[in-house]
């Protein structure tokens, strides 16, 4: 089974047309996502707030402070804005990149399940 946050979802991508018994969905790695986020580590704690996007068959955490703390494995979750429910798992942290003359640092984001083995997808309607 997949890993998954503390409130039991993993943010697979967003619906953005139905018709009929087919469902369009975003994924987060189209290049056209953008998606707030809050990181927090293994133990629960809040380190950083970030904005992941999509890269086109990959996704990069960005906009995230150098001043804020990251670590590789770290959870990627949904922050909830964007009309998206909060505590979703996106992602863990993967390779950082730091630069002594930005204010900003990057990672990668590795995802947790592979969207090409899923049989079911449940959809949220309401939160």
């Amino acid at each position: 089974s997949p890993p998954s946050s503390e409130a039991g979802g993993v943010l697979v991508g967003r619906v953005e047309n139905t018709v009929g018994r087919q469902t369009q969905v975003t994924l987060p790695t189209n290049i056209s996502s953008k998606i707030p986020v809050i990181v927090r580590g293994q133990d629960g704690s809040r380190r950083a707030t970030g904005i992941v996007v999509g890269q086109g068959g990959t996704a990069r955490l960005e906009q995230v402070l150098a001043s804020e703390s990251l670590e590789e494995s770290d959870l990627v979750l949904t922050s909830g804005d964007a009309n998206l429910p909060p505590e979703l798992l996106l992602g863990y942290v993967g390779k950082i990149t730091r630069s002594e003359a930005s204010p900003w640092q990057e990672a990668g984001v590795k995802l947790p399940i592979k969207t090409e083995d899923l049989d079911y997808v449940f959809f949220v309607t309401k939160f």
